[in-house]
């Protein structure tokens, strides 16, 4: 049920990323869903990035300067309320599963940061597509053998993407995927998924553009 939730907290990651919190206000969710928050009549979509055990509200956002809607977040201070109405979505890294493979880009990194610190004996791999080495986010809350940034423009050497990664490292048998972040990422990367084997029912993508 949606309602007015408090800012309680605004975090700056850099080049042009930040995490609002929320008030949590009894609001029950599982990673992988979605807040939708209503910013002077627009709507917009966010993945929840806290664990399901904190008793708060969070979700990453990078600034469009030219949109209409992240400008506006990114001037919310301590104290201001938004409506968020939710949890919605199926999207779900389930605690269950053998092992998972998570791909995402950029801010799609949000919905594996919530499983990660939810699921603190998940069996996981996070490559992480970003521009530049110092994009990681919060990448300190992920295990440093499990997290794997893929660089597309490195201060020195070839840069990487995604799909590069995932061409080198064929998933195999076991394990489940799941994609997350620019749509181009989630059909080339699906398409290779495929082209190695990989059945459609152990993909699970959500595109962010």
């Amino acid at each position: 049920m949606g309602g007015m939730h408090r800012v309680t907290e605004c975090r700056d990651l850099g080049h042009g990323a930040f995490v609002l919190r929320f008030e949590r206000l009894g609001m029950s969710f599982v990673p992988g869903q979605y807040l939708l928050l209503e910013v002077d009549g627009e709507y917009r979509e966010y993945s929840i990035y806290s664990s399901m055990h904190a008793d708060f509200l969070e979700i990453l956002v990078r600034e469009v300067p030219e949109g209409y809607v992240t400008p506006r977040l990114r001037k919310l201070k301590v104290g201001d309320s938004l409506f968020l109405d939710g949890p919605i979505g199926e999207f779900r890294p389930y605690a269950e599963a053998q092992s998972v493979l998570f791909l995402a880009t950029g801010t799609g990194i949000a919905p594996f940061h919530s499983a990660v610190l939810s699921y603190p004996h998940l069996d996981y791999t996070l490559v992480h597509g970003i521009r530049y080495e110092d994009e990681t986010m919060e990448s300190q809350d992920f295990d440093s053998h499990r997290y794997i940034p893929s660089v597309s423009q490195p201060t020195s050497g070839m840069g990487e993407h995604v799909t590069d990664w995932l061409s080198r490292h064929p998933l195999g048998t076991n394990g489940d995927v799941f994609l997350c972040g620019n749509g181009a990422m989630v059909v080339d990367a699906t398409a290779i998924l495929m082209d190695q084997g990989v059945h459609s029912l152990r993909i699970q993508a959500e595109a962010y553009f």
